[in-house]
Order: C-alpha cells, then sequence, then structure tokens
C-alpha cells in the first residue's frame, strides 16, 4: 500500500510540475540540481532542544546520508516533528518515505522520525535528476545523568586476610596484600584480569602505607622509606639520622609528597615533604592533637575556581580516638604557604575511619568506612561543598550493584574517567573484588 501511494504521490507531483510550467509566452528555466541543502527542526515548546539538532549532509554516490552526529537529549520525542529542508534548487517533488507514511513535502509537515532511517526523495524540477537520502535522527538512548557500574572481577586472590592497597600506576594497575609474613603483588592492564608477580616488597612495608606518584611508588615505614620505580623492585632509603620518622602518607599536592612525621624526642607530630621521597624537610609547627595518623582519607583536587586543593578526612588520632575531622587545604594567595582549615568545627560529623574518598566531577564521593562503634557506613555518599557535608547520592541514578557488599579499608581511584573499587573487607572477610563506575555522559565524549 505504502509503495502504491509513493508511486502516486510522485506522478502527482509531476504532473503538477508539468501543467504549471507550460505555458503560451515564456517557460521558466528549470534545473537539474535535486540536492539537499540543509535540514533543521522547527522549535516547539512540548518538545524542547529539537531547534538544537544539527544535521550533516554527506553526499554519497548514491544515496547521500543526513544525521545529526551531536545526538539529542535522552528521551527527547521525535515522533511529531516538523522538519524545514531546503534544496540548492526547488525540486519538481520532495518525498518522505518512512516505514508507516509517505508524504509529500508541503512545508509544514510532521514528520514521525523514530523508524530509522526515514527515507527522502528529492526530484530536480527538470526531471532528469533524481537524489536519495537517508535520514539518522540520533537521540541518546541512556540517562546522561546516570552512573553505570560493573562488577570486572569476583575475586583477584583466594588469599583470606591481609593488609591491601590497590593503585594504578605506570598503565598497569596493581594490588599489594601484606598477610604479615609475606607481601603478593598483582597487576593487571584492565582492572579485569590479573596476574601474580614475583614480589621485592619488603614485609615491613604496610600497604596502606604505600602511596602511588607521578614517577614512582613509595612506602613509609618509619625509619625508612622505600621507593619503587615499577611498583615490583623496591629500594629502601634510610632516614634514621633525622630527628623524627616518616609514618605515613597523605597525598602528592602540587609537586611535593605531604607525610606524617613523628619526632623523636617528643610526642608530636608534624607535616613533612620531599620532592623525591628521599630528602626530607620538617615543618615547624605540630600538627593538631586530633589531627588524623592512620585509617584517614585523603585526597587532592582542582576545586570549580581550579584552584588545588586538598582534604584529609576521618581516621584515628595519635592516642587512638576515632575522629569526625574534615581537613582542607589550600595555598594562600600569592605566597608560598598553605593552610589548614577543620570544617568540623562548623559542621559536627559522624566519626568515621577505614573509609575512601575520591574527587569526580567536582564532587567528592566517600565510600564505606566504620563509625565508632565499628559499624560499616553507607556504600556510597556524595560531597558537592568540598567535603563540608555529604549526602546520600539519587538512587535513581548512582546505585552500586546488588553484588556489591558492605566495606571498609578498600582502594578507591580515578582513572580515565572511571572510578575503581577494589577490595577491602566485609565483617572479618577479606575481599578482592574489582567495580568500575562512570557517569553515563562522560562516555559520550
Amino acid at each position: 500500500m505504502l509503495k502504491h501511494s509513493y508511486i502516486l504521490l510522485t506522478l502527482l507531483a509531476l504532473l503538477g510540475l508539468a501543467s504549471c510550467t507550460t505555458t503560451t509566452n515564456n517557460k521558466p528555466v528549470l534545473s537539474s540540481d535535486a540536492t539537499l541543502a540543509s535540514l533543521t527542526f522547527r522549535a516547539n515548546d512540548t518538545i524542547p532542544g529539537l531547534k538544537y539538532a544539527d544535521f550533516t549532509i554527506e553526499e554519497l554516490s548514491d544515496t547521500g546520508l543526513v544525521y545529526n552526529s551531536d545526538s539529542l537529549d535522552y528521551l527527547t520525542r521525535i515522533d511529531r516533528v516538523i522538519p524545514a529542508f531546503t534544496f540548492k534548487a526547488t525540486p519538481a517533488a520532495a518525498i518522505l518515505i518512512s516505514d508507516s507514511d509517505t508524504i509529500e513535502l508541503k512545508g509544514y509537515d510532521t514528520i514521525n522520525f523514530e523508524p530509522r532511517p526515514v527515507k527522502l526523495h528529492v526530484i530536480s524540477s527538470d526531471l532528469s535528476t533524481h537524489r536519495w537520502y537517508k535520514i539518522f535522527v540520533n537521540v541518546h538512548k541512556v540517562d546522561p545523568y546516570l552512573y553505570s557500574w560493573t562488577q570486572l572481577t569476583e575475586s583477584i586472590t583466594n588469599l583470606r586476610n591481609g593488609e591491601q592497597k590497590a593503585f594504578y600506576f605506570n598503565s598497569t594497575f596493581f594490588l599489594l596484600i601484606n598477610d604479615g609474613l609475606e607481601t603478593y603483588t598483582y597487576t593487571s592492564p584492565d582492572a579485569a584480569t590479573w596476574t601474580q608477580q614475583t614480589s621485592h616488597m619488603p614485609v615491613k612495608c604496610d600497604p596502606r602505607r604505600v602511596l602511588a606518584l607521578d614517577k614512582q611508588v613509595i612506602c613509609a615505614a618509619s625509619d625508612e622509606v622505600y621507593t619503587s620505580p615499577d611498583g615490583l623492585t623496591w629500594t629502601a632509603n634510610d632516614i634514621s639520622a633525622e630527628t623524627f620518622t616518616i609514618e605515613n602518607l597523605y597525598f602528592q599536592f602540587e609537586d611535593s609528597i605531604w607525610a606524617l612525621a613523628k619526632d623523636k624526642t617528643s610526642d608530636n607530630y608534624y607535616i613533612a615533604t620531599s620532592k623525591d621521597g628521599k630528602q626530607w624537610k620538617r615543618q615547624d609547627t605540630p600538627l593538631p592533637d586530633n589531627f588524623p595518623v592512620s585509617d584517614f582519607a585523603a585526597t587532592t583536587y582542582d576545586n570549580a575556581s581550579l584552584r588545588p586543593r586538598a582534604f584529609v578526612m576521618g581516621g584515628y588520632d595519635k592516642k587512638g580516638n576515632m575522629l569526625n575531622t574534615r581537613w582542607g587545604l589550600e595555598k594562600i594567595t600569592n605566597t608560598n604557604a598553605y593552610r589548614w582549615a577543620d570544617y568540623s568545627t562548623a559542621i559536627k560529623n559522624q566519626p568515621i575511619a577505614q573509609h575512601a574518598i575520591v574527587p569526580y566531577l567536582y564532587s567528592i564521593f566517600l565510600f564505606g568506612g566504620v563509625d565508632d562503634k565499628n559499624k560499616l557506613q553507607e556504600n556510597l555518599m556524595v560531597s558537592n561543598n568540598e567535603g563540608y557535608t555529604f549526602q546520600l547520592p539519587d538512587t535513581t541514578h548512582n546505585r552500586l550493584p546488588q553484588t556489591y557488599k558492605q566495606r571498609h579499608r578498600h582502594s578507591v581511584f580515578v582513572n580515565d574517567g572511571y572510578i575503581y573499587i577494589i577490595g577491602g573487607q566485609n565483617n572479618g572477610q577479606m575481599l578482592s573484588d574489582v567495580y568500575r563506575g562512570q557517569l553515563n555522559s562522560l562516555m559520550w565524549e
């Protein structure tokens, strides 16, 4: 039936052209050009965004292609669209053909572009040239604000206990596990398939005190600091001549490693910094008593104003008390000095430790941990104000898979736009699974 309708429309269009162009005096000059010049969509108040569709026309040898490379927003309707076609010359006929309809274009036709493709047949005004086009109107099929989470592997290792740390370094994913007697090293090119490597990491290195930097991996071990150029071979750097020991590592901020230093002659802790992990400079002012020394979460990021910031959250102080602190670090403008601020002095938060945080799209994501009653915390919370407060995410857009177990002492980091969650513990059970998540809209870029 559609085929017959198409033939009839074509004949009527051609007959109409012949009747209106045959005159006794002058004949208009007719064109042999049947080329499509542009396609746009007219604005529609009930379907926002239609007018922004930008179409590309590819003139192929047989059938041209018309498509919008930037897909329309998720859930945009294209079943009742008024298209505006322009041609390089006025055609004798322009007919749209889909699986459900055949329409000769009149100017303000309402078209359903859901069938793929919709075909356009253009006949030049002198009837000598026919041109065919296939029109594809692309609409995003998934919600751009939805986070897609995938379990990449259920288990990296059969080990049942041990301290662990995972990170990405030198185009490789690493998992280090220390059971007190031996250190095990696992590597992967994709975080899905893992291989155990011969490990030369000293047993005295606690993986929880390992930090992956730009050009090396570093481990704090009191009077020694170990460095590795590849995550497999390690070199001890003796710092016993210093008046302090290096007890933990916070982050790399700007061009320096920031670490926790303990004075050898007092109970005071300080910040110490180093460019290479070998030569250290201790700051003069002791850290406050409520500054974390273990099981904290720390990260660095650029805020919305592109100013570098660092953030240290929760953990235990030097007396073993679990903290509710939120320490923010920034460089004072036009100086070489830095300033710490404790956000928890203004907003009281619940104590937390053994958790993980990462910056993601100008937010800070908080994963798991335990409170001061050793209760496992929420799988995921989000801060949109640089760590002042955290809230549960909108679970219609961001929810971890049902297979995901609550956990603490796990590793979380961001690589190539993806968030990776690796291992940890759940009620005494050591985990070595891997989850990966990403905001859908990042995939389109």
